[in-house]
């Protein structure tokens, strides 16, 4: 990592080059982490600028927004061409009470009563289903 008063100097004296840099990595979703190592500042630093920075902070602000749309231009292009999949995600996902695919199911025993479950170990089922009607009596 470079020493952080001389990437400082070197952001302070050339901001437009780093905020336009810092626009276009997070328009190609390039992370803080990963745009702080470019940088070779650490991500605390970086945070630390993005304050001191306001613009800095808006660049990538933009960025990430860009990348935002870009994608969202994407998706809708593939679902316009009838990706199924992409499709039921969508609406799963921005319609959530129409299109959930959970569904709550209450299963109860007679008349809305307690359900018994009996378990039966394998050896007597097998015996039960292999009975015959002279077994009964």
């Amino acid at each position: 990592m470079a020493q952080n008063g001389n990437f400082k100097e070197k952001f302070k004296q050339n901001m437009n080059h780093y905020l336009k840099e810092a626009q276009n990595l997070s328009k190609f979703h390039l992370t803080i982490d990963e745009i702080a190592e470019l940088w070779g500042i650490s991500r605390r630093t970086l945070f630390r600028y993005m304050k001191e920075f306001p613009e800095l902070k808006k660049a990538i602000e933009r960025g990430r927004l860009e990348a935002k749309k870009s994608v969202m231009r994407a998706m809708f292009e593939a679902m316009k061409r009838g990706n199924a999949t992409l499709i039921i995600f969508y609406l799963i996902n921005r319609y959530p009470e129409q299109w959930k695919d959970i569904r709550n199911i209450r299963v109860t025993g007679e008349e809305g009563g307690t359900l018994k479950v009996e378990f039966v170990p394998a050896k007597k089922q097998e015996k039960k289903e292999g009975e015959s009607e002279s077994d009964k009596g």
